[in-house]
């Protein structure tokens, strides 16, 4: 988004290849925090807040805040970081949305993708009207609640321990009203990017889970099957946000099965 500041984003690690981890929606970089402090032994991990979430502010209410929007902060943040060199880039739910931007307009900054828990179709009609009806309510309530009363059943299965909700809870609350309502009317935008996963040319590990009622496995395996280099893996017990659910077990099948 032409004129707006460096996306706010932590750093962890000086050695080894770039791991760029992206978010999801509502949380904002912090969700990663147990990525982060396992991988910085070995690799450079950078995890930045997308605009509109955590700390990387929005304050128009009128703005919409598109996924290429978002990709194009992102190599601007890795320019600014001095980050020439192809980086990993593992993306959950909007965080893949974002991947997909980034393979189709600046493929040479990737050297590999993850895309966890994440979808290639757009929002129906039906979709995007509900996300704008959410955006505007935040809006008007100044608050995240409405996001969370329609998501967190979505996001988590029952089995979720109470401090993976309430973790996802206090992300969501640390933005803006303006920033999420602004993502919401750049999720209900964003393309369908189905056509473009035969002509990917990056290694590719997609990773699921077995109670995910956002992207169901089933799904992402029709569509990993579409890519030319890819291995699909579906993780056990867990929903849309494994990284926070299970995340011992999230790091460990990185390290066996990343394209690194």
């Amino acid at each position: 988004m032409p004129g707006c500041e460096v996306l706010h984003h932590v750093q962890r690690g000086q050695h080894g290849p770039v791991l760029l981890f992206l978010h999801c929606f509502p949380t904002h970089q912090a969700q990663w925090l147990p990525q982060l402090e396992h991988f910085a032994r070995q690799y450079r991990v950078i995890a930045p807040d997308f605009r509109g979430a955590g700390r990387s502010v929005v304050v128009d209410p009128t703005i919409t805040v598109t996924m290429e929007q978002q990709a194009t902060e992102v190599i601007a943040l890795l320019d600014h970081l001095g980050i020439t060199e192809p980086v990993h880039l593992i993306g959950l739910s909007m965080g893949g949305y974002v991947a997909w931007q980034l393979a189709a307009t600046y493929p040479e900054r990737l050297a590999s993708m993850v895309l966890c828990h994440t979808r290639v179709v757009a929002d129906t009609p039906e979709q995007a009207q509900g996300r704008h009806r959410l955006a505007a309510q935040t809006l008007r309530e100044r608050s995240a609640e409405a996001i969370l009363s329609v998501m967190v059943p979505r996001l988590l299965p029952e089995s979720a321990s109470p401090e993976v909700v309430e973790r996802v809870e206090q992300l969501a609350r640390e933005a803006s009203p303006e920033g999420l309502a602004a993502i919401l009317r750049g999720l209900a935008a964003r393309p369908d990017v189905s056509l473009l996963l035969p002509t990917m040319q990056h290694q590719c590990l997609v990773i699921s889970g077995e109670l995910d009622a956002i992207s169901p496995p089933a799904e992402m395996q029709a569509w990993a099957a579409k890519l030319p280099s890819s291995r699909f893996l579906s993780l056990p017990g867990v929903g849309h946000l494994s990284p926070l659910e299970a995340p011992a077990l999230f790091n460990q099948t990185l390290a066996e099965h990343a394209p690194w």
